[in-house]
């Protein structure tokens, strides 16, 4: 009996054996053998490893800076990847200590071993019992030595006029630079030479004199710039020849008044933003505009409104071309002005006209003005969701402007001629206050475009979390039948809601 059980277990042995043999080995990096059945169902419960460094280091890429260095703990195959990481990511908020953000950064830097990085961005918030880190120059030219393509440097506050490092300036492999910083100074002393350079932003820094003439100089591939409330005591003329989108946006040069003059023959969109009280802007060569944004504000509190008017005609008409505008409060309200004083609006070949406006009755005339001048309009979008501002006007205008109850839309004051290309109606951040100003625009619309195709209301979502067909269903069958009784020039337009 015993040699009958020693021979069967012998046999199960052989047989298990020939099964291995049958699926074969496979060796591993420490040249040990593991069985192929093993290693399958390893990689089945962690396929994510088996991935290419390359991928994984792209998925990094997408994860906080500590959660990068804490992948390190995971397993021997990831324990030195985090090092080769191209994206560097350090964001310190206003809780912690400083020192504790030093420390982590420098560690990490130490440890990395990748000569090309892709992307940088160091923000520091520091309270205001902190001062602000020295270790910043050395970090900048850690990440330039690196070969970095995309810096992004945010300091707010503690950075008191802090100044970049003059190596920043010529480092050639810059393709994007973003710098934001209430005390920052922005102050080149020698040429700058960011010949890769393709978008610049610029936030709530102070440019020396001539940083801007010098930067634009020798930047001569860049596309875009944005520059948000950026203070200068000299100019800040914009000359590129390259430069494809710029946006200003609350700029401050100086005590007194200015000009700002933006020559960019390849430029195809601008936009001007926020205030820009003291102002006058002057386009030399834009002839290749496509989209033009004028959502400013200029002076709101003299009386001189013809020398307010003038400004944005100089404006208007060297925008005559572009296809797509946008007009602001401020601008419509000027427009307005101009109305009433028998003065229209400079014609315009746009196909997109966007207004933003909240449709007040000083807005009404400007509005008109602007309707009657633009003939080529295929869509009209009206933004009522934006920052309202109302100058001083004069009793005549106030007078001229008040209905009596009436529609002002209808009224005798006015005719209009058709809209003979006028398809797409939009009518933005809708909500049901908006329906004693802006019902009747809509109702003059919709009487003289004649190949209007829809008319669609984008309702202002409200902070509570609403079933939009029910509020539809609920608050807006009365202004839908309403709607529908209006006489339409165009048998084919719908109304919609979105």
């Amino acid at each position: 009996m015993n040699d009958e059980g020693d021979s069967s277990d012998h046999e199960s042995d052989e047989e298990e054996e020939e099964e291995e043999e049958e699926e074969g080995e496979i060796t591993n990096k420490e040249g040990t053998m593991t069985p192929l059945s093993k290693l399958l169902r390893n990689q089945s419960l962690d396929r994510i490893s088996t991935l290419h460094d390359s991928v994984l280091l792209h998925i990094l890429s997408f994860l906080p800076m500590e959660d990068v260095v804490g992948t390190g703990a995971l397993s021997r195959r990831w324990q030195n990847l985090w090092t080769s990481t191209s994206t560097l990511v350090f964001k310190r908020g206003i809780y912690g200590t400083i020192r504790k953000f030093v420390a982590s950064v420098n560690g990490t830097l130490i440890l990395c071993r990748c000569s090309n990085i892709k992307r940088f961005v160091l923000h520091i918030s520091c309270n205001c019992d902190e001062s602000f880190p020295p270790d910043v120059n050395r970090w900048i030219r850690f990440a330039t030595h690196r070969n970095v393509e995309d810096l992004d440097l945010y300091f707010r506050p503690g950075a008191t006029d802090y100044r970049l490092p003059q190596h920043l300036f010529t480092n050639s492999s810059l393709r994007i630079l973003s710098l934001s910083s209430r005390d920052i100074v922005i102050a080149p002393r020698g040429q700058i030479s960011w010949m890769l350079l393709k978008s610049l932003t610029f936030d709530s820094v102070y440019l020396s004199d001539g940083a801007i003439a010098n930067i634009l100089s020798g930047c001569t591939v860049l596309e875009f710039l944005n520059m948000k409330e950026v203070r200068a005591s000299s100019p800040l003329d914009i000359n590129s020849a390259s430069l494809k989108k710029l946006v200003l946006q609350q700029c401050l040069i100086g005590d007194g008044e200015y000009v700002l003059e933006i020559s960019a023959p390849n430029l195809q969109f601008v936009a001007l933003l926020g205030n820009f009280q003291r102002c006058r802007f002057r386009l030399v060569n834009v002839s290749s505009l496509v989209n033009a944004n004028l959502s400013f504000s200029g002076d709101h509190d003299s009386d001189n409104h013809e020398k307010m008017r003038n400004q944005l005609l100089e404006l208007l008409e060297r925008l005559e071309h572009v296809k797509e505008l946008h007009l602001g409060p401020w601008c419509i309200q000027v427009l307005s002005w101009g109305d009433v004083k028998g003065l229209p609006s400079p014609m315009s070949s746009c196909k997109i006209l966007a207004l933003h406006s909240r449709v007040m009755k000083w807005d009404n005339p400007g509005i008109a003005s602007v309707l009657q001048s633009s003939p080529y309009i295929q869509k009209l979008v009206v933004e009522l969701g934006s920052r309202y501002c109302e100058f001083k006007f004069c009793k005549e205008f106030i007078k001229y402007c008040d209905s009596d109850g009436k529609n002002p839309w209808t009224s005798c004051k006015r005719t209009y001629s058709p809209f003979l290309h006028l398809k797409i109606i939009e009518i933005v951040n809708f909500k049901e206050v908006d329906e004693e100003t802006v019902l009747p625009l809509m109702q003059m619309l919709l009487l003289n475009a004649i190949i209007l195709e829809k008319l669609v209301i984008k309702i202002r979502k409200s902070g509570y979390k609403q079933c939009l067909e029910c509020t539809v269903s609920k608050e807006y069958v009365r202004l839908t039948h309403k709607l529908l009784s209006f006489p339409r020039a165009s048998p084919h337009a719908v109304v919609l809601f979105a």
